[in-house]
């Protein structure tokens, strides 16, 4: 489901929208208790969105059974499906360079959890799902985990796309982290070329800036304890 989709999903159920007066109270309705409008060039697939959720009610059972239906990045904030965009080449990179660097820093004090990255839905409730660019389970939420984490120990995301997705990773996820009693969060920003790291304070459920690191300096983590990153290094293009 591409995000006109998404987008789709909302106009079509808002109480201004064109169909918002035929669906009925709940959750959904039925393909057949709705009369659709004439198809029009450039409109949603209707008959698609209406196998889904309206915003604001998807679960995470609706979540999953999405699984293999198509590749994008999607997760589930408050009842609400967000698709985000496709990372690019340099996003990738930065992120990948992190999880070789955080893996091998865990090799050498004979760490026995596990660094992973997105495609890897984290659960926070059932109805908060995110996928982090990087992330870090200690060995015992490790032993706790199925088929997919709760929560995590370390999570990493590198900023990307508009005002809409820096927003989600620089304010909405550093609250709902914070919340789900994630110890540390590395935010890397390549627009800005700036490295913050938070760290938990487990009394009052917020994160406090641990360090500010730019171009020149090298970022320390308070969780892991000899663990550093060159800031030049982790936005050097590869």
């Amino acid at each position: 489901m591409d995000s006109l989709l998404a987008t789709g999903l909302t106009f079509l159920f808002c109480p201004g929208g064109r169909l918002g007066k035929m669906v009925s109270k709940g959750i959904g309705a039925s393909m057949i208790d709705i009369k659709l409008p004439p198809m029009r060039r450039g409109d949603p697939t209707w008959s698609t969105a209406l196998k889904y959720p309206r915003q604001g009610y998807w679960t995470e059972h609706d979540y999953f059974l999405m699984e293999g239906q198509d590749n994008g990045l999607k997760e589930l904030s408050n009842g609400y499906l967000e698709v985000l965009p496709m990372p690019s080449l340099y996003h990738q990179g930065i992120a990948i360079y992190m999880l070789d660097i955080l893996r091998d820093y865990l090799k050498t004090i004979n760490d026995r959890g596990r660094v992973s990255m997105a495609p890897c839905p984290i659960r926070f409730t059932s109805k908060r799902i995110r996928e982090p660019d990087v992330f870090y389970l200690s060995e015992k939420r490790l032993a706790q985990t199925a088929t997919y984490p709760t929560g995590a120990d370390l999570i990493v995301e590198v900023v990307s796309g508009g005002n809409v997705d820096r927003r989600r990773d620089l304010i909405t996820k550093r609250k709902e982290y914070a919340k789900a009693g994630i110890k540390e969060y590395w935010i890397i920003d390549p627009k800005k070329t700036i490295i913050l790291v938070l760290t938990l304070n487990k009394a009052t459920k917020k994160y406090k800036v641990h360090g500010k690191y730019t171009a020149g300096q090298t970022a320390i983590s308070k969780m892991f304890k000899g663990f550093s990153v060159e800031v030049n290094q982790v936005f050097k293009k590869r």
